[in-house]
């Protein structure tokens, strides 16, 4: 199990985790590890990572994997990339796997920009980023993962048809976005709330989404997509 320290923000575990997730982290998460390179010249393709895919996502800060776990048993023929540095939720996610293995998954702890710079260019049809961490304090506001910057560097790494998902239930945040996508290569194509009883195809609730309906926060999605001009 590789981990990568560099620019990542937040905690890798909550609670102390349990004998049954650190054998998990150990002895599991080896076989669905994404192996980077040794020569940063050398790229990862998801085509080679993924032989039998014909399509690709990645799906930053997964969380406890409820979402990224739903969309990739849901679409056997798509490879996920997964990315969290938060030990406690990757072994969330890899209990499911135990029970349910699947074959069109990876996972990465490290941060996801140090992910990017061995993922080949232009090579992702789908990008997800679902409830990061609104990082509320204004002194805290340069942490957030949705930024026009941020939004640049993940144009490089999306087909031309490719689109972005991302979802947040904080306000300030969810104005903070929408300044960043209008400076930022992407157009609006769609936006909409979650609701309980009515969800996207393989979108289950999730325990962040959760809890912002038990205080009734909207749940609001983006769907990005690459401008044409």
């Amino acid at each position: 199990m590789t981990e990568n320290k560099s620019i990542f923000y937040g905690r890798r575990i909550g609670r102390p985790l349990k004998s049954l997730n650190k054998g998990l982290l150990t002895h599991f998460f080896p076989k669905y590890e994404l192996i980077f390179p040794k020569n940063i010249e050398e790229k990862l393709d998801p085509k080679i990572l993924f032989p039998t895919a014909t399509t690709f996502s990645l799906e930053i800060g997964f969380g406890t994997g409820t979402h990224l776990f739903s969309q990739a048993k849901g679409n056997p023929n798509t490879g996920f990339i997964g990315s969290e540095p938060y030990l406690s939720g990757v072994s969330q996610l890899l209990k499911n796997l135990q029970e349910e293995p699947l074959k069109n998954i990876l996972l990465s702890l490290t941060p996801v920009q140090t992910l990017l710079t061995f993922l080949k260019l232009y090579s992702l049809d789908h990008i997800y980023i679902l409830f990061p961490d609104p990082w509320p304090k204004a002194r805290h506001n340069k942490r957030r993962i949705v930024s026009t910057p941020m939004l640049k560097v993940l144009k490089k790494y999306l087909k031309p048809t490719g689109k972005i998902t991302i979802s947040t239930d904080h306000t300030d945040y969810a104005g903070w976005m929408e300044e960043a996508f209008e400076k930022s290569p992407f157009i609006l194509e769609k936006t909409y709330f979650l609701e309980t009883h009515k969800r996207p195809v393989h979108w289950p609730i999730t325990r962040f989404e959760n809890k912002a309906h038990l205080v009734g926060r909207p749940c609001k999605v983006y769907e990005l997509i690459l401008s044409k001009t």
